[in-house]
């Protein structure tokens, strides 16, 4: 998928978790093509180790840091690795900021193919508009969570979903939602309408 104005291909934003966990490439590889897309590793502190394969080339790779050391971040840009330093509170990559800094940069759509803990901080946050979920006809046992979201004690206060659009691929559904936004939830300066 291209963004708007041949910009390129959308970007993709992944974690640290993600990264340690999986080793993702998070690029095109089945079908031929010059563009990559920009792939954004939210890691708070830098554990990410700069060989993973997401910031091998081809193609634009960004860390995204609250803090990390000037050695570590000076060996990340010498290899070609943009980055971003976005302290927040608690020592946190401040995404709000991120994603303002990514719109600067002409980023009207991003794709997260992350972890529970950056997808369920995307939520409580507010910033995101739609969701694209995959289901599969197979039980697994426990799994893994798809949103670290704290408790609620009302459902009221719970963040909601429209279902605008179902398919398959092969035995799988694809779901798309969009965002019900609940302006009781989320910062005032990151409202959205969807």
């Amino acid at each position: 998928m291209a963004m708007p104005g041949g910009a390129g291909p959308v970007p993709s934003l992944t974690g640290v978790g993600t990264v340690l966990a999986d080793n993702p490439r998070l690029d095109v590889r089945l079908v031929p093509t010059t563009l990559q897309p920009w792939r954004v590793v939210v890691d708070s502190t830098l554990r990410s180790p700069l060989s993973a394969r997401i910031f091998q080339p081809p193609g634009r790779a960004t860390l995204v840091v609250a803090g990390a050391g000037a050695d570590c971040i000076a060996e990340a840009r010498d290899r070609g690795i943009e980055v971003m330093t976005l302290p927040g509170q608690d020592g946190l990559v401040d995404l709000p900021a991120l994603i303002d800094g990514l719109a600067g940069q002409h980023v009207n759509e991003l794709h997260v193919e992350a972890g529970a803990r950056i997808n369920g901080r995307l939520v409580e946050l507010g910033l995101i508009d739609e969701m694209i979920v995959y289901l599969a006809p197979i039980l697994i046992g426990h799994g893994l969570a798809m949103f670290d979201l704290p408790s609620i004690d009302r459902l009221d206060s719970a963040s909601r979903f429209t279902l605008i659009e179902q398919g398959r691929c092969g035995p799988d559904m694809i779901l798309r939602l969009r965002s019900q936004v609940n302006p009781n939830l989320i910062p005032e300066k990151h409202c959205r309408t969807p």
